[in-house]
């Protein structure tokens, strides 16, 4: 709570102090991103996060940005307000309403971020080099709390408790400064394409991109997660298809490189030997998936409500549990799959609008590119939205702020420059 309360505080003295401007928010949300997931208000009140505290006062700061945004970008707003629609209409109608209700408001916010991100994009074209900095800042921060628990152990964290998949069998894997190690293996995997950005020549990335890229990589790697390890793997395949240039040599070497590497470390890098505990974790999350398709299936148009997967199986699914080190039972928040969820708490309606607001700019950006025009800069922003698909399927990774800031960044610089762009200083 100290901490929720010193993000609170930084962000309206940066208001005070560098001015009241929308690029102010944006920009304190993307460096200060390790820490805007902190809650500010317990479950029982929505978990409010500070990410959403501070998206609420810059309602009030930039209501008019808000008000004048839908000049271009008509399509996009109406997908929004229909998603909103459909949330409050699955709240309203589900079993455990007031619950649901105190959860929309983060359900909001995220748009009210990418509204403003979309303006200030497009009102300032070079504001995309200010938050790739900013990004690539908080990914760094990523970085040393990774460093400080190799060098001190866990227990460097931000966090009362962590989740219990930190230790397991093979050995521990590193959260860095999330609480999850899927999530933060998430996150280091969707932002590792972004060091690989090189405005200028975008196919013949420098040194220094690629080795940053390897750092985060190594955090990947870490995390010991296995599926954002595939999607970054999938994303390298992505780039060297449509980027080409030096991609296809270099990452030929990084592909040997990790094979070696699985072989020499195995017995030291937790992640190897998890992909040979496959059959018994996808044995795990089957039986989860199928009881998530059955309470689909009865509420398939609305969903459940938002927020109310772990209260509907608390009530008619209790064999949906975890028991922690304590003997303490843990009723799970997600069936371990990003799309279920939302097929069970938005309903089908709702879910495929959520694709239509992500693959929409997606598929936009191909269009272009296959009449001709030169945008393979942006292929650098599709390429961790490639990997947070395929993650996706593991974990709902989208409850966490940090993540969802990132890809809400990424869609936004698809949306702004659906035909590339260039700068004339990087």
């Amino acid at each position: 709570m100290i901490l929720s309360g010193l993000g609170m505080f930084l962000f309206l003295a940066s208001i005070f102090f560098i001015g009241n401007k929308r690029s102010t928010y944006l920009l304190v949300v993307a460096y200060f991103l390790p820490f805007v997931d902190l809650w500010i208000t317990p479950s029982s009140f929505g978990n409010l996060s500070v990410f959403d505290g501070v998206t609420i006062v810059s309602v009030v700061l930039f209501f008019r940005d808000l008000i004048s945004l839908n000049k271009g970008n008509k399509l996009y707003v109406l997908y929004s307000l229909l998603f909103l629609i459909v949330v409050l209409l699955g709240s309203l109608s589900s079993e455990f309403r007031v619950w649901s209700l105190f959860h929309i408001p983060p359900i909001i916010t995220p748009f009210i971020f990418a509204a403003l991100l979309l303006r200030e994009l497009k009102e300032n074209p070079f504001f995309i080099s200010k938050l790739i900095t900013a990004l690539k800042t908080s990914a760094w921060v990523g970085i040393f709390f990774i460093a400080m628990q190799l060098l001190f152990g866990i227990g460097f964290t931000q966090y009362e408790n962590l989740n219990p998949n930190v230790i397991n069998g093979a050995g521990f894997r590193y959260p860095g400064f999330f609480m999850d190690t899927q999530v933060n293996g998430s996150f280091m995997a969707m932002i590792a394409p972004l060091f690989l950005v090189n405005f200028y020549k975008p196919s013949s990335p420098a040194f220094k991109n690629y080795y940053q890229f390897a750092i985060m990589m190594l955090a990947v790697l870490l995390a010991g997660s296995r599926s954002p390890l595939l999607g970054l793997g999938a994303a390298i395949v992505f780039l060297t298809i449509f980027v080409g240039g030096n991609f296809r040599p270099v990452f030929l070497i990084f592909t040997i490189l990790a094979v070696v590497m699985a072989f020499v470390f195995i017995d030291y890098i937790p992640i190897f030997k998890r992909f040979g505990e496959l059959n018994d974790s996808l044995s795990f999350r089957a039986s989860l998936w199928a009881d998530a398709w059955k309470i689909f299936y009865k509420e398939y148009a609305l969903g459940i409500g938002v927020e109310n997967y772990q209260q509907y199986i608390m009530k008619y699914s209790q064999d949906q549990f975890l028991t922690l080190d304590d003997n303490e039972i843990l009723y799970l928040m997600q069936p371990e799959n990003g799309y279920l969820k939302w097929l069970v708490e938005f309903g089908i309606f709702g879910t495929i609008l959520l694709f239509l607001l992500i693959l929409a700019p997606v598929v936009n950006v191909f269009h272009h590119y296959f009449n001709g025009k030169k945008v393979e800069i942006l292929f650098f922003f599709i390429a961790p939205i490639v990997s947070w698909l395929i993650s996706f399927t593991s974990l709902y990774t989208l409850y966490d702020k940090r993540l969802l800031d990132l890809l809400i960044a990424y869609l936004s610089v698809l949306i702004a420059y659906p035909r590339g762009f260039v700068l004339e200083d990087e």
